[in-house]
């Protein structure tokens, strides 16, 4: 057996069985938090785009990295423009912010690719990389590879959020979860209810969900912060939605509203 043989087969072997692929803001920590509640054995995975990682963070989508992916994938996807505004308030409230163990560290780098964030949501959400052009191209560059592929299944949140019955049981099936109650599932993971083990007490129990808590009284702090569908509306100056569509289309994703 040859080296490339053998390093395939150590690749393979090292593959989750099923993975779950997001663009950070897309939604995953309701998905993670409502399979978790029926037993799913499910890998969450940002496929080299995360915030979290300083290697990952600020990175402007150039590729579909396969080796991210599991033997079977979930694309879960999400309406660019929420994504960016949902980005803008995580990044300047967690990951690039002075109170984060590694914001030097995040800053030097991004400092030396000339991209730190914008301070202004409109002018963050129509930033080449930081915006909903990045996003979109991730979406639609993923969407495309998974294309036809009968070993993945996508969803996206917006349908997600109109009828979370059916689709979180499209999900618990295709990941082979067995003897769950939906209505536990869909029940369990609403968005009160995830949002007061947030704002509750326990914080064993928040880590445990990987859901932030409340920080300095800023409910934009908060990992279950909205959630809403088209929140940009609200957010951004109609001119910026405007601009941000036009950049979303031509990155391969048109918007709805």
């Amino acid at each position: 057996m040859n080296l490339t043989s053998l390093q395939k087969m150590i690749f393979k072997d090292k593959r989750p069985d099923v993975a779950c692929i997001s663009f950070p803001k897309s939604g995953r920590t309701w998905v993670r938090f409502a399979l978790g509640l029926a037993g799913s054995d499910v890998e969450f995975t940002h496929a080299g785009y995360g915030t979290k990682d300083v290697k990952e963070i600020g990175n402007a989508f150039d590729r579909v990295y396969p080796r991210y992916f599991g033997r079977r994938n979930i694309l879960l996807y999400r309406n660019p423009l929420d994504v960016a505004v949902s980005m803008y308030h995580q990044i300047h409230n967690r990951n690039f912010s002075p109170s984060n163990p590694q914001y030097e560290e995040i800053r030097s780098k991004l400092a030396s690719l000339d991209r730190l964030p914008p301070q202004q949501l409109d002018d963050f959400v129509l930033h080449p990389v930081w915006g909903c052009g990045n996003v979109a191209a991730y979406n639609a560059a993923h969407l495309k590879h998974f294309e036809g592929d009968h070993d993945a299944i996508t969803v996206r949140y917006e349908e997600l959020r109109a009828d979370p019955r059916t689709h979180f049981a499209r999900m618990l099936d295709f990941a082979g979860t067995k003897n769950y109650d939906i209505d536990k599932v869909v029940e369990g993971s609403s968005f009160e209810r995830m949002r007061a083990i947030e704002l509750g007490e326990d914080r064993e129990v928040r880590k445990t969900h990987r859901l932030y808590g409340l920080h300095n009284g800023d409910e934009n702090t908060l990992k279950v912060r909205k959630g809403e569908v088209r929140g940009y509306r609200h957010a951004l100056r109609p001119e910026t939605i405007e601009r941000a569509a036009a950049i979303c289309a031509a990155n391969g994703q048109a918007i709805e509203g």
